[in-house]
């Protein structure tokens, strides 16, 4: 679940961060007073070398209109909205850096009897793989599509951040 954390800057505005988001990593915005945002993307939790940018008022009121949709949602989003009930949902979910499951096949980490979600496809690079077989190995930074239960969903996630000591 991501968790949303606002700090006052005295004489700068506000730092807003995204924790935990599900693809690993955080995502930290500073509003300044002039209405100026800075943008910092840590791909791992711990990085320390961000992915900044920055952009005008106008540019992130006009960013934020574009991520919630207002220009395009994708059909396929579209689609399942509309067949899923309210207690089903699909999720994107990254394999974390060093996440416990990498190199595992998912027939040996069997997730729908552990988490009640079951693997649509994986994105990997620029491939997409539907319907993986069990004998598929996961690997860092796959993004598994996943179909579930909040409840499943939680699981899994909790599943994924579990790093390899």
């Amino acid at each position: 679940m991501v968790e949303v954390v606002e700090t006052d800057l005295p004489g700068v505005g506000k730092r807003i961060s995204l924790e935990k988001l599900a693809y690993g990593g955080r995502f930290v915005i500073i509003i300044h007073n002039d209405g100026r945002r800075e943008i910092y993307y840590y791909r791992r939790e711990k990085d320390e070398r961000p992915i900044v940018f920055s952009l005008s008022d106008e540019e992130a009121r006009k960013a934020g209109s574009v991520l919630s949709g207002a220009y395009f949602t994708p059909a396929l989003v579209q689609a399942i909205a509309q067949t899923l009930t309210p207690k089903i949902s699909v999720e994107w979910n990254r394999v974390p850096f060093g996440s416990s499951v990498s190199r595992k096949t998912l027939g040996a980490l069997n997730l729908r009897k552990r988490t009640g979600v079951s693997v649509i496809a994986i994105v990997r690079g620029e491939k997409t793989i539907p319907n993986p077989s069990a004998s598929f190995t996961l690997k860092d930074d796959d993004l598994l599509i996943v179909l579930g239960s909040a409840k499943g969903m939680d699981r899994l996630r909790k599943l994924l951040s579990v790093k390899l000591t």
